[in-house]
């Protein structure tokens, strides 16, 4: 057994994991409906209508709501409901439309996540990518020139784009454009897509994706713009053409230009249930030196969307040898342990090409075990 010290066959107890859904994390389990009343059946109408915008958010796709089964539970939302509120509603096209208050609804993530999984649906952890976004504009007064969330000029812009971040989850990051951002990047750099100039000024923000966004209008009042993504050696550029009215028309932006980044990120990080068992996946943790370093390991780990049990094997000097029970494939919890940062991959002294491919094993196995080390 490579000479490992075994120790109590050890479950990390749910009381670690009491924590684990912080209070800015609510913000992905909370819905907000217009009614006209406090009446019990229109908080139980709203309740779905709140339930289907959270799905659409922590499930990372719309097409979640095609399900049948889902779709049945969705009828007893009311039932999902943590707390509710009413607040004030200040939307004066609402209130014409009938509408008095503001229905603001929580739902509890751990049945929300349950709810997807057992209906073989997506779930993707609210510890999403940061995003930040590079805007230049160019308009017949100033000319090319970058802009940010504090840019009055391009304020619907903005609220477009942070409008689809909330509905989908995406969080956003938008520069300084301080003295140190105006140094390293200009307007033309962001028009012309400069990938290395744009990637050395986005150091200093340690973003885990890069949007950059130019766009012009148009005499007719539409915004044309051109966008490229950039996320762990993947990329896309797309166009987007989007009706700028006075009411809702900067909504339309927002989502033809996240809506793609959403979709790529939520199918590489999204939780995918196959509906069959996993083998125990293994993994060795080094760099564990105290009692602190062990226990925010494994909390860390049961923490973890992907992985439904940590059980701690044995214990060998600085090193921990667990088995997981994965709730998604080994390639996508690899991925998650990446954005985290929490824990490194140590590289293996034995080089896997030296080795036929057909006598390699699987990562995760006992053999070719899943190899970190704790950082944090």
């Amino acid at each position: 057994m490579r000479n490992w010290l075994i120790i109590i066959h050890f479950v990390l107890v749910s009381s670690l994991s009491a924590h684990a859904f912080a209070q800015r994390d609510m913000e992905y389990f909370r819905a907000e409906v217009p009614v006209s009343s406090q009446d019990s059946k229109e908080r139980r109408n709203a309740a779905k209508l709140g339930l289907e915008d959270v799905i659409i958010r922590v499930s990372g796709s719309g097409q979640t709501l095609q399900s049948a089964e889902l779709k049945s539970r969705i009828n007893n939302a009311i039932s999902y409901v943590e707390q509710f509120r009413y607040l004030p509603l200040d939307d004066e096209k609402q209130r014409a439309a009938g509408k008095r208050e503001l229905l603001s609804l929580t739902f509890s993530p751990e049945v929300v996540k349950k709810l997807l999984l057992e209906t073989q649906q997506p779930y993707w952890p609210v510890n999403r990518p940061k995003t930040l976004v590079w805007l230049v504009e160019d308009s017949s007064e100033e000319g090319r020139h970058l802009v940010n969330n504090q840019s009055v000029e391009s304020l619907q812009v903005i609220e477009g784009l942070q409008h689809t971040a909330l509905t989908r989850g995406v969080p956003l990051i938008f520069p300084l454009l301080d003295l140190d951002d105006q140094l390293a990047l200009d307007a033309d750099d962001v028009w012309m897509f400069d990938e290395e100039k744009i990637a050395e000024a986005s150091l200093r923000y340690n973003a885990d994706v890069i949007l950059v966004g130019r766009y012009s209008s148009t005499s007719k009042g539409e915004i044309w713009g051109t966008w490229q993504y950039f996320h762990a050696g993947s990329s896309q550029v797309y166009d987007t053409r989007s009706k700028m009215d006075e009411e809702e028309g900067y909504l339309t932006l927002g989502d033809e230009v996240l809506n793609p980044l959403a979709d790529f990120l939520a199918a590489r990080y999204a939780i995918i249930p196959t509906g069959e068992s996993q083998a125990k996946l293994v993994m060795q943790i080094a760099n564990i030196h105290n009692f602190g370093d062990y226990y925010r390991s494994l909390d860390y780990l049961q923490r973890l969307a992907a992985i439904a049990r940590v059980d701690l094997v044995a214990i060998r000097q600085d090193t921990m040898l667990l088995y997981l029970d994965a709730e998604s494939s080994v390639d996508r919890l690899v991925s998650v342990l990446a954005l985290d940062g929490k824990m490194q991959p140590k590289v293996v002294a034995a080089a896997s090409n030296e080795i036929p491919v057909w006598q390699q094993m699987p990562l995760g196995s006992f053999e070719n075990p899943l190899n970190y080390s704790w950082v944090n």
